[in-house]
């Protein structure tokens, strides 16, 4: 008789035989692995001229170490309440900046990602299962506001929202968010969603699924605003709010796309050729930008795996062999013309994975997917912008 193990290798085999033919990526994504434009490809990189390494990261002291986990985005109330979505989909907040204890708001379910906090407390997610969601700040109760694109929006109407990953709010209250591929999300336990394999799927299979799309609060009514953006992830108001930045971490690159003047509704390439993986953005309370890197520097592998169709359908399949990221702390400072002012790193890996950056009366608080912290770093600690 066949033993057990040799029954589940011809099983397995059986199965990529069948995907063989069209290179087809397994559970969840099911899709054909795609040929990846030169241009949209990310290529080995070097942490050179403005992105020289220092120290300065390592300066940032950890918050609740052990004590959370899976805190993508630190969102911040204007009295200093700290909002922390762990990847239970649990929302805890901290008083005082980080200096109070941590308390369970409440339990939005799914996998909350980015956020921000409203005047009267409550906040706003967005949840890569549930879409658009709020958390009431008193009761905790989550209601989700948007699912799908609108039946009467002019593009792509009635579609799901999957994968809704990070936003900002205008003066106005219009919510600009983005969803970062139509890979699904799945359960990775009874209570935990896995946010990190539909991504890597997703650049795997290598089509630029991602959208910038806007919520109007007084409506409902949900729209994109531009689609074909390589993951799509940290979303940007400027200042002046005539743009919004949006990261695309599969093309290590920022777009810009424009919400007012002549080039309203147009998307263009913001800022290029990144050092690492780019993540969440934000405003800085200067006017700039803050970007974080989630792994850095991008590895000359990368750029061989993403010119072969072969090497990404195998990797699907054997997950082993795609490798860990690199454990490298990285905070980029970016003027609204795209240029770098500023890098923050941390070399030794201490304080990695950084997946958001929030400033807060001259502190930045970084959020960490895939870490068991978050952090504060005092701006007084490192040099400042000449």
């Amino acid at each position: 008789m066949l033993g057990f193990s040799t029954i589940v290798a011809f099983v397995a085999s059986a199965a990529a035989l069948l995907y063989v033919k069209d290179l087809r990526l397994p559970y969840p994504c099911f899709q054909v692995v795609q040929t990846i434009p030169i241009e949209q490809r990310a290529g080995p990189s070097d942490l050179q001229g403005p992105y020289a390494i220092n120290l300065h990261l390592q300066k940032a002291k950890k918050l609740f170490e052990n004590e959370i986990s899976g805190v993508e985005t630190v969102s911040i109330s204007q009295e200093g309440t700290l909002y922390l979505p762990d990847k239970l989909g649990r929302i805890w907040t901290s008083k005082d900046g980080g200096r109070g204890k941590l308390e369970q708001l409440g339990y939005a379910g799914g996998r909350p990602l980015g956020g921000h906090v409203y005047p009267n407390g409550d906040a706003i997610f967005c949840d890569m299962v549930k879409g658009l969601v709020l958390v009431n700040g008193t009761s905790g109760l989550t209601t989700i506001l948007a699912k799908r694109v609108s039946l009467t929006a002019s593009k792509m109407p009635g579609s799901e929202i999957i994968f809704a990953d990070d936003l900002d709010v205008a003066s106005d209250g219009t919510v600009y968010f983005s969803t970062l591929t139509d890979v699904p999300p799945i359960p990775a336990s009874t209570n935990e969603y896995d946010a990190l394999k539909p991504c890597v799927l997703n650049i795997l299979q290598g089509s630029a699924q991602g959208r910038l799309m806007s919520y109007n609060p007084s409506t409902g009514f949900t729209q994109v605003l531009a689609d074909n953006i390589w993951q799509a992830n940290g979303v940007a108001v400027s200042q002046d709010e005539t743009f919004v930045v949006v990261a695309s971490t599969g093309s290590t690159r920022l777009y810009r796309y424009w919400l007012k003047g002549s080039k309203t509704g147009a998307l263009e390439i913001f800022l290029d050729n990144l050092p690492g993986f780019p993540d969440g953005v934000s405003k800085a309370s200067d006017g700039n930008f803050w970007v974080a890197i989630n792994s850095a520097p991008v590895p000359k592998v990368v750029g061989v795996t993403m010119g072969s169709r072969f090497l990404r359908w195998v990797v699907g399949w054997v997950p082993a062999l795609a490798g860990e990221l690199n454990a490298y702390g990285l905070i980029l400072k970016v003027s609204p013309r795209g240029k770098v002012l500023q890098s923050f790193h941390d070399p030794s890996g201490n304080i990695s994975m950084v997946t958001a950056v929030t400033e807060y009366n001259g502190k930045l608080y970084t959020g960490h997917l895939s870490r068991d912290y978050i952090t504060v770093l005092d701006l007084k600690d490192v040099p400042s912008l000449q």
